[in-house]
């Protein structure tokens, strides 16, 4: 793992160089965040670990030290290339790591594309980000993933067409959590993983314009692969998976395996592959928004399109078709039963309460307990037990032990049995979510989040457990101390499936600028 970060810092080195040489000054800041957690319990309170960007523990006594730099500026004389960076480092007590590198990267810019490499925080799509449960496919929860990722970070209008944004993106990078998987399975059956690549892409359009109409829509689709590396006790023995060249093409569109990959990859998709359709309703009343969203999950062809279409794709249906992956006009009832749907509601600014948020989340119907393969006695497919964020051949959509997807859906490393799989990824929940900013000085948030378990198809849980999960936050930014905050939370957690909880925390950060 270390070795790999110095690759990338490498590289990252020299990508900085290559700016400086250009002899432009950089507008350069710096951000350093001391955080304390103190509680009682097994664990620590759900929302104190959880939605951090991989930086907290789940020990109920836990801290870190981050300090970082970062720049940004604008090359040439045209104003079209730009360029940033960053370097964040922390320190931390009761963690998996004492010592990592938060985020390391460059950034270049020329209009509205941009070239981002390296590791660096990203966030759940079109969700947000302070009161949101988490995106279904990837939501901030885990480590950063170091990758290279090229596209429009942002929506960017269509010249001359005012009413049509476009944002999407095309990745590919490498898990980092090596060593720690494997230390974290020993003396176990469960399997781990060595040089497991990733790759992701998603394309959103966005259409309306707030200046003319109050009301505008955007759809999208999302998409991450698992893909290449090698996979120790599978039960198999060790599996090696390809990740030649054609290996990152078949990811991308995405094809199914060649002969080099298990059977099951060469009847299906190669990798472990899931993603997300994404459909927000952005209406402008005065100066409030409302915002009701849906985000519908997925991880095979059998929650992607209905089972009216699969008639219509005969034997070719889940041969690895990109088209496959675009859903019917009308699907059935049941295509929709497991995703997110939200409603947010945005105030006017410096009120009391500026935005509420709710969030329904529901993964137990996974299309069903039942699973068969069209083959030469059966002409029907029936895909079900999709069984969410496991894989039986990659450990888990993990990295670092916290899952990338939504973390209502316990990660992985709660599990006390060394094992790298999500125990109960069956789950319904309620989430809401408040915020508001009493004055410029003083602003607050308040979680709560309530789930039910009900373990996996494979291994259900004996009853179905529940939890409550609660969380409230006050920050505190004087005027007569720029760039200062100071921040208090309390959390307190009842949960049958990973202990009570309660605690208080202490987060203390600066921010300034060095130069402009």
């Amino acid at each position: 793992m270390f070795v790999m970060q110095r690759k990338y810092i490498l590289i990252l080195i020299v990508c900085w160089a290559v700016v400086a040489k250009a002899q432009f000054r950089p507008h350069v800041s710096y951000a350093f965040e001391s955080h304390v957690v103190a509680g009682q319990g097994e664990y620590a309170p759900f929302w104190f670990s959880n939605g951090r960007q991989g930086l907290a523990s789940i020990d109920n006594q836990y801290g870190y030290l981050k300090a970082g730099l970062f720049g940004r500026g604008k090359l040439g004389n045209s104003g079209k290339w730009g360029y940033a960076f960053g370097l964040d480092l922390a320190t931390a007590y009761n963690h998996s790591s004492s010592f990592f590198v938060h985020q390391a990267y460059a950034d270049f810019t020329y209009g509205p594309l941009e070239l981002s490499i390296g590791s660096k925080e990203r966030y759940a799509e079109l969700k947000n980000l302070r009161l949101s449960s988490g995106g279904m496919t990837y939501s901030g929860n885990s480590r950063p993933i170091p990758q290279v990722r090229f596209g429009l970070s942002d929506f960017w209008t269509i010249p001359g067409v005012s009413w049509l944004q476009l944002k999407g993106h095309l990745a590919y990078g490498r898990f980092t959590d090596d060593r720690w998987q494997k230390e974290f399975t020993s003396g176990t059956a469960s399997r781990y993983g060595e040089d497991i690549l990733y790759h992701s892409k998603a394309g959103f359009i966005k259409f309306g314009n707030p200046d003319k109409f109050p009301v505008e829509l955007t759809v999208g689709l999302e998409m991450m692969t698992q893909f290449g590396g090698t996979v120790y006790n599978t039960g198999n023995g060790t599996q090696k998976m390809p990740s030649s060249f054609k290996d990152y093409f078949k990811v991308l569109l995405p094809f199914s395996g060649d002969s080099s990959t298990p059977t099951a990859e060469q009847n299906n998709i190669y990798g472990n592959t899931l993603g997300s359709w994404h459909v927000v309703l952005d209406i402008h009343i005065g100066e409030w928004t409302v915002s009701p969203y849906y985000e519908h999950f997925f991880e095979d062809q059998s929650m992607i399109v209905d089972e009216s279409s699969w008639k219509e794709y005969g034997d070719n249906f889940g041969k690895g078709s990109f088209w496959d992956y675009f859903p019917p006009l009308i699907p059935d009832a049941y295509y929709w039963k497991d995703g997110l749907y939200g409603i947010e509601v945005t105030f006017p600014k410096n009120r009391v309460v500026n935005q509420i948020l709710y969030e329904y989340v529901a993964t137990k119907e996974q299309t069903g307990p039942l699973f068969h393969d069209n083959n030469t006695y059966f002409d029907d497919q029936i895909s079900a037990v999709d069984n969410y964020y496991n894989h039986y051949i990659y450990p888990s959509w993990q990295h670092w032990g916290m899952g990338i997807g939504n973390p209502l859906v316990l990660s992985p490393v709660y599990n006390q049995n060394g094992y790298l799989l999500f125990r109960s990824n069956r789950i319904k929940a309620h989430h809401l979510g408040i915020s508001g900013s009493p004055s410029v000085e003083w602003d607050y948030r308040v979680l709560c989040s309530l789930t039910d378990h009900w373990g996996t198809y494979y291994d259900p849980l004996p009853e179905i457990m529940s939890e409550v999960r609660s969380f409230a936050e006050v920050s505190y930014r004087p005027s007569k101390w720029a760039g200062w905050q100071f921040t208090f939370a309390g959390a307190w957690d009842y949960s049958e499936i990973s202990g009570h909880a309660a605690g208080a925390s202490v987060t203390i950060s600066k921010k300034g600028v060095l130069c402009k």
